[in-house]
């Protein structure tokens, strides 16, 4: 469970590591510095994991000459965000599943008369 962030540990963050302004981050609604505060932290982790993702790589390409059978970067090191995107891959509806449920939604619409 995540721990709430005072509004002290708010402003640090703005502040500090998001580069807010003093008066920026006044003006902002809970709403607004949310969004702005998800966005940031998004790109944040977009940019750890694309470190990693080089890294891996160079990993596997020097590794490489050294296999009898080819490797790939994923096989040769996972890291959670390869189980998370399987996971959202595993969710996803076929294009007849999808193309069912809107055929759906539309009778569902004719019937209720929104159509």
């Amino acid at each position: 469970m995540k721990k709430k962030l005072t509004i002290m540990e708010l402003y640090g963050v703005a502040l500090g590591q998001m580069g807010l302004r003093h008066e920026e981050f006044c003006q902002l609604s809970i709403e607004e510095f949310q969004a702005i505060y998800n966005a940031w932290q998004k790109q944040k982790e977009m940019q750890t994991q694309d470190a990693w993702e080089r890294m891996r790589l160079l990993a596997t390409i020097c590794i490489q000459p050294h296999l009898k059978k080819k490797i790939t970067a994923k096989a040769l090191l996972q890291f959670p965000w390869d189980k998370k995107k399987t996971q959202e891959g595993a969710k996803r509806m076929t294009q007849k599943e999808s193309e069912k449920r809107v055929e759906e939604l539309m009778k569902r619409m004719e019937k209720s008369g929104k159509s």
